[in-house]
């Protein structure tokens, strides 16, 4: 009888019945409701079951941090819509993202204690920072809501690659990333024989190709992804976390998806982002540096010569529609640009709202553009357009740190993430838009360094004590 009484006594106690009550009082209501008045008591009991198994699971942070990570990566991957452009309400998909982002922002909450000691690094405060003005920037955004979801996924992302750094450490963070995107992309592949239409994205406009998708929803983000997946597996190799074979297999394995893909950007971000990080203690790094400004040299010397038209000729073989245009105007990206430039001159100081721009690019475009507006496909451009210049300072201030320490403190696996995500930054506009996987493994490097401050004596993982990380 007592433990019924203190069963009772609970809050938690009253909670089911009071969720019946107002569903029965519903359907009494109205008929209006439909099937989603019946499935009510279902999706509830869901979202409880998953809150008593996160809470279960929080007794083993180790545990609790490698799931998120898991879905984090494999399943808000996911993508089985084209949505229309400027639609910005909530769907099943993005309500999903949206639910995850908060078990994740609670969960870090739960252990702000272990985890606030890498908030002493800078980068890691202007990452916050930024997160901060973006989340503020709703309030002048023409999408409240959408910029305020958007700005709280960086929180999310940020909380999680700190956990991931807390928690996991290095190499078994390493680990969970590399074979979760290898599983994701996996099946991707397999997509291909059981569901071709979800597969492929059919040619667009003057294009005659068919790319390679997957589940991501569009090759570019596909391409994107597997440009991750490829610093992953050279950062595991220089960690010795593979094999020789191993890096082999997976570096062919990621090579072939991405020219599926037809991912231009990704490609040349992942191959310029090793050149640039590995050449630039090597002995062949000057030979590599005489050999680009031979190119360039040989190039200009063509078009003194009255060779543009055949410099023209070669380009059109590397775009999709086989005319030069596409690559001169980077596949409309230019004529993006100029309009964000003169919407950014009306609101130069804090711009429009975090990620609330893609309205105001789509009917700032002419009416026949047949690119993809949905933003400014250059994330330095699209914080100025967002934030402004007073509010991309942090993130640039964060970017700029990061970029010094290439040149001064050199840290391979920080450096190859950084270069891939500012050289692929130039044609997209991830870091500074959607929280994407792109964002997740930057603010995990970004972590990575608030671990590696000397003067913290230990750092706390459940009940045991560990020493703080180093490299």
């Amino acid at each position: 009888m007592t433990a019924i009484r203190n069963l009772c006594a609970s809050p938690l106690a009253w909670l089911p019945p009071a969720l019946a009550f107002c569903w029965v009082l519903l359907l009494t209501q109205t008929a209006n409701y439909g099937n989603a008045a019946y499935t009510a008591p279902l999706l509830v009991a869901g979202v409880l079951v998953g809150g008593f198994a996160l809470r279960t699971l929080t007794k083993d942070h180790t545990r609790t941090t490698a799931f998120l990570l898991i879905f984090a990566i494999f399943f808000l991957s996911l993508n089985f819509r084209v949505r229309p452009l400027g639609e910005v309400g909530l769907d099943w998909q993005n309500g999903t993202k949206f639910a995850a982002w908060t078990a994740i922002v609670a969960f870090a909450l739960l252990r702000w204690r272990q985890i606030v000691y890498l908030f002493r690094e800078p980068v890691v405060l202007f990452a916050l920072a930024y997160a901060g003005v973006a989340f503020v920037s709703a309030l002048w955004s023409e999408v409240m809501l959408y910029s305020a979801a958007s700005a709280f996924g960086l929180f999310a992302y940020l909380a999680l690659a700190c956990l991931a750094v807390v928690d996991l450490g290095e190499e078994r963070a390493l680990r969970v990333m590399l074979w979760t995107l290898f599983a994701y992309i996996a099946c991707s592949i397999l997509t291909l024989f059981a569901a071709p239409d979800i597969a492929w994205l059919p040619p667009s406009v003057e294009e005659t190709a068919w790319r390679f998708r997957g589940l991501a929803g569009h090759p570019n983000v596909l391409g994107q992804q597997v440009g991750i997946f490829i610093v992953l597996v050279i950062i595991s190799f220089r960690r010795q976390l593979i094999s020789k074979s191993a890096f082999a297999a997976l570096l062919l394995f990621g090579v072939l998806v991405l020219l599926a893909a037809q991912s231009r950007t990704a490609l040349i971000a992942v191959g310029a982002a090793g050149a640039v990080v590995f050449f630039r203690k090597s002995p062949l790094g000057p030979i590599v540096v005489f050999l680009a400004a031979l190119a360039l040299a040989i190039l200009l010397l063509i078009i003194a010569v009255g060779g543009g038209e055949l410099i023209k000729e070669f380009l059109g073989s590397f775009s999709r529609t086989g005319l030069s245009d596409e690559v001169f105007t980077l596949t409309g990206r230019t004529e993006i640009w100029g309009v964000a430039l003169e919407r950014l001159l009306e609101r130069p100081l804090f711009g429009w709202g975090f990620n609330g721009t893609e309205d105001l690019i789509a009917r700032s475009v002419r009416a026949n553009f047949t690119g993809t507006a949905i933003n400014t496909h250059n994330m330095f451009l699209q914080s100025l357009l967002s934030l402004g210049i007073v509010g991309s300072i942090p993130g640039f201030a964060m970017l700029a740190i990061l970029l010094g320490r290439y040149l001064f403190n050199p840290d391979p696996a920080r450096d190859l993430v950084v270069a891939y995500l500012i050289l692929n930054g130039l044609g997209e506009a991830e870091l500074f838009a959607t929280p994407v996987l792109l964002t997740l493994v930057f603010f995990w490097v970004v972590a990575r360094e608030g671990d590696k401050i000397s003067d913290v004596p230990a750092r706390h993982v459940g009940s045991m004590a560990f020493p703080a990380a180093h490299s």
